[in-house]
């Protein structure tokens, strides 16, 4: 068989956006139809060095490349490139689009071991191109030890280091074995889960793994979470090594590396620890998010920066279960002026010695969302530092000392100045036909939090309070049946029912009005009374169940709400909860519509 060389490292030069030849002679690994974008075939394009799985072959290629017989299973043909062009350019990725091409052999074994190519060239910036005859035929073997033309970015420990890849570009792509080299940052205790399928407890563990350059989360369960779990230590230094099944979609609530993946191991997997331990371990790097973006992350892991303004006094609380809990809650604020709630428990709450105005740095802090207000909380395997080194902290500190004194802070936490957010701030009011009718509500999931200043204009006393299950955590509406109340979510019929109350109130701004619905303990409050004593009133004194229900009518309020989109019969409309109402403080209302009034005078 004749010898081919192609033109290795060609696919980083191209992305660098500088190939050194208009005309590269490349393999194709793979190729698929495809009827999107400028492409009729998507192919993974090797040059012997790496793959590259962006862009294939031009719409005006196809009956050449069926001609050809390009599409023949397990032919590895090999072209040299006559024309192509740069394509669905992104920040990230350059798609590789072929118009032009001569074959040059339909049949021929893949040509060497080339790693799959993250479309990213900051990634192997700097690697020198392996021009060796041996790295051109099937003989040839990516990253063998001695090799001078290894790439300077490869951690350098010992002989068992051949092969390894960046973290970075692990992904489901890859074909064959991959081998990556890391530092184990962090790992949570092995821990025992109840499975949904009822099959019996299963062990889990997971711990987190860098390079310098990047992050990946690895989990485990059943018995290769015990295996692993008895070899991993924080601070050493690991191989790892598996196949493209092991990669998974990182799961964002759980996982705050920001790589696009993470690897589940198995039975086959291999874990190793490095014979070299010298090397230093990797510097903690955040990805900071802001803490007036915190309503974006609900139910995720992200990377906080923050500095801590106050410390909460432990404290104690039983669960439903009988188990004692401790906790004890920070409050964090960082350049955005927003504070939030951080919830330490137990352990972590009792020995915390941290005082305030210090920096602490969070990967991997959990938002909560209760009510409209937000929380943080730290999961295992979280990441905590206080006063991280460098200019971020820095900045911070600075503007804390400088700024902060001034600034008026808006919380997003619930049970803080005004419930998950400060009502009094141009950037909290809304008026409710801007939220009604703004495509933006439909940019969240969850919906929209703001406050309005309106007034009560009608109550609707009809359906006001309802029987509901009286099992604790469950208020589901039970329907009377011989003479008990019957619960379709708890499958059982009881003596009892417990009433709630399922307000709905008119709300006008003066400018629109909203429907907006109200539940059981925010209603108490705007009442004064429990939904069972009204309950009670509405047969045997009508009257005076209307009167309590309607007292509020025509009194103007501070309304905490959430616009979200809800679908009924194909039909999509702004729905609206009440999560507070409080009275308006004037004073600081006036301050908030002149601030406004400012801004608009500014434009």
């Amino acid at each position: 068989m004749e010898n081919v060389q192609l033109t290795n490292g060609w696919i980083q030069e191209f992305l660098e956006g500088n190939p050194s030849t208009q005309t590269p002679t490349l393999q194709i690994a793979a190729l698929r139809d495809t009827k999107q974008g400028p492409i009729c075939y998507r192919a993974r394009i090797s040059d012997g060095t790496y793959t590259y799985a962006t862009g294939g072959m031009s719409t005006d290629l196809k009956e050449q490349v069926e001609a050809d017989g390009l599409l023949t299973d397990n032919k590895f043909a090999v072209i040299k490139v006559l024309g192509f062009k740069r394509g669905g350019s992104t920040e990230t990725k350059i798609a590789l689009i072929i118009s032009e091409y001569e074959l040059i052999s339909l049949d021929y074994p893949l040509i060497g071991e080339p790693r799959p190519h993250n479309g990213d060239p900051s990634t192997y910036r700097g690697f020198k191109r392996q021009l060796q005859e041996d790295r051109n035929t099937t003989a040839g073997s990516y990253g063998n030890t001695g090799n001078p033309s290894t790439p300077s970015r490869r951690v350098p420990t010992s002989g068992n280091n051949a092969n390894v890849m960046p973290i970075r570009a692990l992904s489901p792509y890859i074909s064959g074995k991959w081998r990556i080299y890391g530092n184990a940052v962090s790992k949570e205790n092995l821990k025992e889960i109840q499975p949904r399928n009822g099959k019996g407890p299963m062990k889990v563990f997971s711990f987190i793994l860098s390079d310098n350059q990047d992050d990946i989360k690895i989990n485990c369960f059943g018995e290769t979470a015990e295996k692993v779990a008895g070899i991993i230590s924080e601070g050493r230094w690991f191989y790892v090594s598996d196949g493209a099944n092991a990669l998974r979609g990182a799961n964002k609530r759980f996982n705050s590396t920001g790589h696009e993946y993470e690897i589940t191991l198995n039975n086959n997997s291999t874990v190793e620890l490095a014979e070299d331990q010298s090397q230093k371990a990797p510097k903690t790097t955040f990805k900071v998010v802001p803490l007036n973006q915190l309503s974006n992350c609900v139910a995720q892991s992200i990377d906080i920066l923050a500095v801590i303004e106050t410390v909460g006094d432990v404290t104690s609380l039983t669960t439903k279960d009988n188990r004692e809990l401790k906790k004890r809650e920070l409050t964090l604020i960082d350049q955005s002026s927003t504070s939030v709630q951080l919830t330490l428990w137990n352990e972590n709450a009792e020995t915390w010695t941290v005082e305030p105005s210090r920096v602490i740095g969070i990967k991997g802090a959990v938002v909560r969302e209760f009510n409209g207000g937000f929380s943080l909380s730290i999961p295992g395997g979280s990441r905590l530092e206080i006063d991280p080194a460098g200019p971020a902290t820095d900045e911070l500190l600075k503007w804390y000392a400088a700024e902060r004194p001034n600034a008026d802070i808006k919380s997003v936490s619930s049970g803080a100045a005004g419930s998950g957010g400060n009502a009094n701030s141009p950037a909290e009011i809304r008026v409710l036909s801007v939220v009604n009718n703004s495509p933006m509500v439909n940019s969240y999931d969850r919906g929209v939090y703001f406050n309005s200043i309106c007034m009560i204009m009608s109550i609707r006393t009809e359906n006001a309070v309802y029987a509901a299950c009286p099992t604790d955590n469950c208020n589901k509406k039970v329907t009377g049946v011989d003479g008990g109340y019957r619960c379709e979510k708890c499958c059982k019929t009881t003596a009892d029912c417990k009433y709630r109350y399922m307000v709905n109130l008119e709300l006008s701004d003066g400018v629109s009005h909203a429907w907006a619905t109200m539940f059981d303990d925010k209603a108490v409050a705007l009442f004064g009374k429990s939904a069972d004593e009204v309950a009670a009133l509405k047969d045997a004194n009508p009257e005076e169940y209307k009167r309590i229900l309607t007292s509020p009518v025509f009194t103007t309020v501070n309304a905490r709400l959430r616009g979200r989109t809800d679908v009924y019969n194909d039909v999509a409309r702004v729905r609206f909860n009440l999560f507070e109402i409080k009275p308006v403080n004037h004073e600081a209302y006036s301050k908030c519509l002149d601030e406004t009034i400012e801004r608009l005078e500014a434009l």
